[in-house]
Order: structure tokens, then sequence, then C-alpha cells
């Protein structure tokens, strides 16, 4: 994670050596810092949210192909985003978080009251309905890029996941999933327990409905939170739970934090390759993830029984 982050302090259209990094006696060189710093800072926070996400998501769903978008809250979010940007080419940019976040929230209320019967919390109609949810919002997307004029460049900039002109005040949408992550690391036992199927967690005390309940809001909140700072980024809350369980093993008082850190290093190297690639042009940091997470998924798929 570290070296990811010096490195994207360094590359870009305008390099940085490490003697810059250390004494930055250049105005321009400040100037590039003072922008960059806090870029990537918010690209790592929302990369270890999402990555918190993919956990709290695979221990419900007991799978660990399963990833945030599944819950249809990404898509609620994009929605609502993308709406705003068609229908209000001239709201304030302070407006699109607070629009996503919302979005995100509402997917989640509709999520739980359509998979919520009779009293139980069932993984497997979870899925079903978060991807019909994820599939109506994306209809809902295309349909209103179909009707866009000038404000179809924002929105698909929006859609593809960018950290681009993000700044500390960002961070802000950050802090509460932050917190419901840190919840999660001291739930790492019920978590624990989930993987266990039905039974046995019965057995040992858990409120399996509740304790799902609890996560899958957890999980929301993170990719919901994610989406409001940097936009839809996908394949992370998938790719990095994965590569911590190999590396950390299923714990998940090691696996939350190690997916984390993993996360964090994912989206800041997608920032600073996007940076870098076609400078002074920006590729969005989503397409750079997709770029790895799809080659990484066909894999996984062969690899997995």
């Amino acid at each position: 994670m570290a070296t990811a982050f010096v490195l994207g302090l360094r590359i870009g259209d305008v390099p940085v050596t490490f003697a810059d990094m250390l004494a930055p006696g250049d105005e321009l060189v400040r100037r590039v810092l003072a922008l960059r710093v806090p870029r990537l800072v918010v690209a790592a926070v929302a990369g270890a949210a999402l990555a918190a996400a993919g956990v709290a998501v695979q221990a419900v769903i007991r799978n660990p192909l399963a990833e945030p978008g599944l819950l249809g809250v990404t898509g609620g979010a994009g929605v609502a985003a993308v709406g705003l940007l068609i229908l209000v080419p001239a709201a304030p940019r302070a407006l699109l978080p607070l629009v996503a976040f919302a979005g995100a929230l509402a997917a989640l209320g509709l999520l739980v009251a359509v998979a919520y019967r009779k009293g139980s919390f069932d993984p497997v109609r979870v899925v079903l309905v978060g991807i019909g949810i994820l599939a109506g919002a994306q209809a809902l997307v295309y349909f209103a890029a179909l009707k866009a004029g000038m404000a179809l460049a924002a929105a698909l900039t929006w859609m593809s996941g960018s950290t681009y002109a993000r700044s500390s005040d960002d961070l802000a949408w950050l802090a509460l999933p932050m917190l419901a992550a840190v919840l999660l690391w001291l739930a790492a036992r019920p978590l624990d327990l989930l993987a266990l199927g039905e039974d046995l967690p019965r057995s040992l005390g858990l409120p399996l409905n509740g304790a799902r309940m609890a996560i899958l809001s957890a999980g929301a909140l993170l990719a919901g939170g994610a989406a409001a700072a940097v936009g839809s980024v996908g394949f992370v809350g998938l790719v990095a739970p994965h590569l911590a369980r190999r590396l950390v093993g299923p714990g998940h008082r090691r696996l939350l934090p190690a997916a984390m850190l993993l996360g964090a290093a994912l989206v800041v190297a997608a920032d600073s390759l996007g940076r870098w690639l076609l400078a002074p042009k920006e590729l969005p940091s989503g397409l750079i993830v997709a770029l790895v997470g799809t080659p990484y998924l066909i894999w996984l798929l062969r690899r997995s029984r």
C-alpha cells in the first residue's frame, strides 16, 4: 500500500522525484503534490471501503465470488447520480455525492423490502433481488444516456469510476463507511460463524437474520459511501477479499484489514496508472480496475469448483 501511494505521487503528467517529496522547493511541484496527496488518500479510503464491503457480502452469501454490486446498491447510486447529471446539468458538484448516497440507501431499502420474507433473510433471495435491482438500474442508466445531450460525458465518467479532481472534502462521504468497517472488524466472530451454515451458528446463539441484516447493511453503507466519493468502481470488492483470503486465511479478524489494505493499494495503483498511461489525458480508475479484475475473475472461475 505504501509503495503504491509513493509511486502514485511520483508518476503523472508532471513527474515528481523522491527528493521533491522530501523537500518540495519548486512551486509547481508543491502544487502538484497538493493535488495528488488528497486525491490518492480518497482513492485509498474508497478502495478500502469497497474491499470491506466485499468481505461483508461474501460472508453473508457464503460465496467468494460475491461482490458488493450484487446488492444493487451501486446501481441505485448510479441511477441517482446519472439522473442528476442529465436532468439537472447545472447542479453543483457538491450535490452529486449526496444524491448518489441517497440512491444507494434507496436501493438497500428496496432490497430489504423484497428479500425479507416471513421472518427469513435468505442469502439466495438477497442475491436474486440484488441482481434484479442492478439490471433495472443499468437499464435506467442506458435509457437516460440515450436521452442525454452534453451531459452524457459527465455521466459516463461517473459510471466509469473516477478519482479526477477529488480533494479532502470528499473524505467526508467516507467517514461513516469507515466507522462501519470498524464495526465489522469488531464483529469478526459473527462473520466467522456465518461461514458455518445455518444450524451451527443458531446453536451457538447467533441470531442469523439479525446478523445478516446488520452485516449486509454495513456492506451497503461501505459500497454506497465509496460510490458517492469516486463513482462506480467494480471488481475491488471481489478481487481484494479473495487475494487477502489466500494471504491470511479465512479468519475475519485478519481478513478484513488485509482486504482493506489490498483494496486501497488497488485503487491507488489504478488512479496512478490512469494518470500516467495517456498523460496529460486521464483514464478513469474504474476502467483500469476492470482491466485487471476481468481476467482475474476468469482465472478464478477456471480454478474454482
